[in-house]
């Protein structure tokens, strides 16, 4: 349910009902703006939800002194998904290098990520099309082939 100014909240009665070819129900709510303010008729339904009844919110900005929020916090679990740091992204990759059973030199890794920036997935998705492109055991060590990536559309090769 995404609803940026709802003011009734139309899924709550959807906690009276049984789920529907399972035992419990999931409700994803995205972007709603309810952490930001006017979350208040939800965060006294979360006191006490229905047992079959689970809620994920994915929310780009939160105001972490509503009561929502503190509601949340204290019946779930509030997770923040920051933007990793660049150790952190090397330290990804290299492990996603060790996996193929490949090499990556540090000039070539520091070229890989000023090339995708902080997006994990988007970094991910340059990893196997570099796995892709080089097969067998081998070494990545040159900048020229991860700018080529960029540049060749890639097509199938028989």
């Amino acid at each position: 349910y995404g609803c940026p100014h709802c003011g009734k909240l139309k899924f709550i009665p959807f906690r009276c009902h049984s789920p529907f070819f399972s035992e419990k129900r999931l409700i994803l709510m995205e972007n709603t703006g309810l952490f930001k303010g006017g979350g208040e008729e939800l965060s006294e339904y979360l006191k006490s939800p229905a047992q079959t009844v689970y809620f994920l919110f994915v929310e780009t900005e939160v105001d972490k002194r509503s009561k929502l929020y503190k509601t949340v916090s204290a019946k779930g679990c509030a997770v923040e998904f920051g933007i990793q740091d660049e150790n952190t992204l090397k330290r990804w990759v290299l492990g996603m290098v060790k996996r193929e059973n490949k090499k990556i030199s540090e000039p070539a890794l520091n070229f890989l990520l000023e090339m995708t920036g902080t997006d994990m997935e988007n970094i991910q998705k340059e990893m196997e099309k570099l796995f892709l492109l080089l097969h067998g055991p081998g070494c990545y060590n040159g900048t020229g082939y991860c700018a080529d990536l960029h540049q060749k559309d890639f097509q199938p090769h028989f």
